[in-house]
């Protein structure tokens, strides 16, 4: 039955927390193998949906098994951090790079510290005597109370006059007198975080030859607000990277293995690689890329990487099904034809080529039809409306980074106006001149139709002569085969996945 195979899940952390998750994870490609094994890689790069998330935890799993410290952290520990050193303030930009590497550093000791026990365990007791004074004082630096991290500001001296007399029955007994007494008061407040970062940095460097340590960030593109609106957001980011790079460089003189690691949305990569005219040295050879339509193998569709992948997934699930090939389950489980097309052309008509579609599609049919034995095309068009609304919203979440809501919305709205599948840019401007006050931020239709070209909304098509036969060609720009720059004389056609909930 359908309910008793697992295709993946949509977030990468959900997945993760699986038990058999080292089982599921898909290695063909050798992803790991090339961010672990390749000391100038530090960077995991692709589209949202692609699987970077998957991927850093499976490191950080191997890590662990491999007895090494390794831990995954989001924006919310950098966001902590920031919090704790410089408070609700802005990083000045003098202090960007300076905040990133005591940033990075304190989590680092922090790891150490929180695993001195096992360090002591690996590498024996004669050895962690050499280094448990460093960790003692890394200990103490990270204690936020410890007077070590207070700095005198000020000595105040108080003086405190005092009379004192009794007076008797007879005047010449009359007594009198005076205490004057003084005190010295410190006054101390927490030293700035920049302080003592050069012996943390030491501190830390001179203990890593003896436990390879690695730390992985995600999710920074959710630090802040807006890349597009915010110049000192994207100046931060692209310092995070510089910053990482070099420290990496100084690690990797300690600890062979230890690594810091960065994952970002390819795209958000891009923008700061136009951005920044310094980025390229730091990045040219750092990449680890996640694309899985780099996987051209058609002609034998269950052997593409994304059908390799579900069923991976679906053999370690089920003991019924874990001696079939590929080509067994793609005869068991899927038809022939969906809606006319063979079912991997299907699928990648219908998505944007990545994990997350796929197993999003996927999941709902197995939530609707649960005690079905596989798949077919009437259980595939049951889904593609609700499918085709859950792929619109993934779309608009990806370019909030960089658009308002209203301007999102207004060129989602256009289509909704057209109503067409395929049209040209005049008709654009027309909805556009016919229905302005509807589409709030809207100023130029060369723009919507960039924007929603690069997000892969829409693509263009055109009709070419085969044989003697019309042969329609389509063009989406996210595609391997398509193109990064938009024709407006051609015809325009919105992808296939989003039709139901656009038009």
């Amino acid at each position: 039955m359908l309910k008793d195979i697992f295709v993946g899940e949509p977030d990468g952390l959900s997945e993760a927390r699986q038990d058999k998750f080292i089982d599921y994870f898909y290695n063909r490609s050798k992803k790991y193998e090339e961010l672990r094994d390749n000391k100038n890689k530090f960077i995991v790069t692709g589209r949202k949906g692609t699987g970077k998330t998957l991927l850093a935890k499976y490191y950080e799993y191997q890590e662990k098994g491999r007895n090494h410290i390794s831990e995954y952290i989001d924006k919310d520990k950098v966001l902590f951090c920031q919090l704790q050193a410089i408070g609700n303030r802005e990083i000045p930009a003098m202090e960007r790079g300076t905040f990133i590497t005591y940033a990075i550093l304190q989590e680092i000791a922090q790891l150490i510290c929180g695993n001195k026990d096992k360090i002591k365990f690996k590498i024996g007791f004669i050895k962690y005597l050499y280094i448990s004074r460093r960790i003692r004082k890394l200990e103490k630096m990270l204690n936020r109370d410890d007077l070590a991290n207070f700095e005198k500001t000020s000595l105040k001296t108080l003086e405190q006059a005092s009379i004192n007399g009794k007076l008797k029955a007879k005047r010449s007994d009359c007594e009198a007198g005076a205490t004057i007494t003084s005190s010295n008061e410190e006054i101390f407040q927490q030293s700035p975080y920049y302080r003592n970062m050069e012996l943390l940095k030491d501190l830390v460097l001179k203990v890593l030859p003896y436990y390879t340590v690695t730390l992985i960030v995600d999710d920074l593109d959710e630090y802040d607000e807006r890349v597009s609106e915010n110049s000192n957001f994207t100046k931060f980011l692209a310092k995070f990277i510089e910053v990482t790079y070099k420290l990496n460089l100084e690690i990797q003189q300690y600890s062979d293995d230890s690594k810091i690691i960065l994952l970002f949305r390819s795209d958000l990569f891009e923008f700061l690689h136009n951005q920044s005219t310094n980025l390229n040295k730091y990045v040219v050879n750092s990449r680890v890329i996640l694309n899985w339509l780099n996987d051209s193998n058609t002609d034998r569709p269950e052997q593409h990487s994304l059908m390799d992948m579900v069923f991976n997934k679906m053999r370690k699930s089920s003991e019924e099904l874990k001696e079939k090939t590929n080509l067994e389950l793609y005869q068991q489980l899927f038809p022939k034809k969906i809606k006319g097309r063979e079912p991997l052309k299907y699928l990648l008509n219908f998505s944007h080529g990545r994990p997350r579609d796929i197993v999003n599609l996927l999941n709902k049919i197995i939530v609707k039809y649960p005690n079905e034995s596989s798949f077919t095309n009437e259980m595939f068009m049951a889904v593609e409306q609700e499918y085709s609304k859950d792929f619109c919203n993934e779309l608009r979440n990806e370019m909030s980074l960089y658009y308002s809501a209203d301007y999102i919305n207004s060129c989602f709205n256009i289509l909704k106006l057209i109503r067409k599948s395929n049209f040209w840019k005049e008709e654009v401007i027309q909805v556009t001149k016919r229905c302005h006050n509807q589409l709030p931020g809207i100023t130029d239709v060369d723009e919507v139709l960039n924007t929603l070209f690069k997000y892969g909304v829409l693509g263009n098509m055109k009709i070419q002569k085969n044989n003697g036969n019309n042969d329609t060609k389509y063009y989406f720009g996210y595609r391997e085969d398509g193109s990064d720059i938009i024709n407006f004389n051609e015809k325009f056609t919105v992808h296939f996945a989003l039709r139901k909930a656009l038009i």
